[in-house]
C-alpha cells in the first residue's frame, strides 16, 4: 500500500496570470498484510518493481514525495535507492533488475531506517509525471548476507496480476530475471 503526492500547477488568467498550488494525495491499496519489499534486508541486496496504472493514480502532476505503511518497524539502517519510471505496460514479465531501471529516473538515494509504524514520507527529487502507468523501482544494499532486523510494509492485492516483482541476493546485487 502506497501513497503518491503529486504537486499539480493550474494557471488562472485573470488581469494576469497567477500560479495555483495544491497537493493531491493518493492512496492506491487498502490491505493490511505486510511483506518486507520493498525495502527488505534480509539477504544482503534486495530489489522491488511495483507497476501502478494511471487509472489508480487519477493526476498528473509533479510527485514530490511516496510513502509507505510500515507495518513493523526497525532500527537497522539501509541504504537505499528509488527510482521512478513511466510505461504503457499494464503487466510486468520476467526481467532483469538492469533492464528494469533503465530509462528511469533516481528520485531518492540515503541510508535511512524504518521507524516508527504508520506512513512513512519520503521526500524525493521531484518527478513530473504527465502520463501513462508509473514504475516505482526500489533496491536496498545492505551488504553482505543481511540481517535478520529488517522492516515490513503493508501491501495489497488487486484484481490483475504481475504488477510485482521482487529479486534478492547475498553478497553482491542480483543480476537475473
Amino acid at each position: 500500500m502506497k501513497k503518491i503526492t503529486l504537486f499539480v500547477l493550474s494557471l488562472v488568467l485573470a488581469l494576469g496570470v497567477f500560479s495555483t498550488v495544491w497537493a493531491a494525495d493518493v492512496t492506491i491499496g487498502t490491505d493490511t498484510t505486510t511483506q518486507r519489499q520493498p525495502f527488505g534486508a534480509y539477504w544482503g541486496y534486495e530489489r522491488s518493481a511495483s507497476l501502478y496504472l494511471s487509472s489508480e493514480i487519477g493526476y498528473t502532476g509533479t510527485i514530490t514525495q511516496l510513502q509507505w505503511y510500515v507495518g513493523t518497524a526497525q532500527t537497522t539502517s539501509i541504504p537505499t535507492v528509488i527510482y521512478l519510471k513511466t510505461t504503457a505496460n499494464t503487466t510486468l514479465t520476467a526481467d532483469t533488475w538492469a533492464n528494469m531501471i533503465s530509462g528511469a529516473t533516481q528520485v531518492y538515494s540515503a541510508t535511512r531506517t524504518y521507524t516508527p509504524t504508520g506512513w512513512l514520507t519520503i521526500d524525493i527529487t521531484d518527478f513530473n509525471y504527465t502520463s501513462g502507468n508509473l514504475l516505482v523501482l526500489c533496491a536496498t544494499n545492505y551488504g553482505g548476507t543481511g540481517t535478520g532486523t529488517y522492516p515490513y510494509f503493508r501491501y495489497s492485492t488487486t484484481t490483475g496480476y504481475n504488477r510485482h516483482e521482487y529479486w534478492y541476493q547475498d553478497s553482491s546485487a542480483p543480476t537475473g530475471n
